[in-house]
């Protein structure tokens, strides 16, 4: 996340893959405050090559200055 001025919020981090090695889905979410830092990693999640092709992940925020959500693909 990266921000210009001091935020703080909520996020939920969700991807889910269907492939013939099988399915699943998860789901990350917490907190966050950027106060004196400009950018901080919220969570980090590593897919096998299966994946590819095979996966759909969104990452919600919501903050005093509103929500935000971007999707992949």
């Amino acid at each position: 996340m990266r921000s210009d001025a001091p935020v703080s919020g909520q996020y939920s981090f969700v991807i889910a893959k269907q492939s013939s090695t099988g399915s699943t889905n998860n789901t990350q979410s917490g907190s966050f405050a950027l106060q004196n830092e400009p950018e901080k990693v919220l969570t980090t999640l590593i897919l096998d090559r299966s994946a590819i092709g095979h996966y759909r992940a969104e990452l919600s925020l919501q903050s005093d200055r509103g929500r935000f959500t971007c999707t992949s693909p």
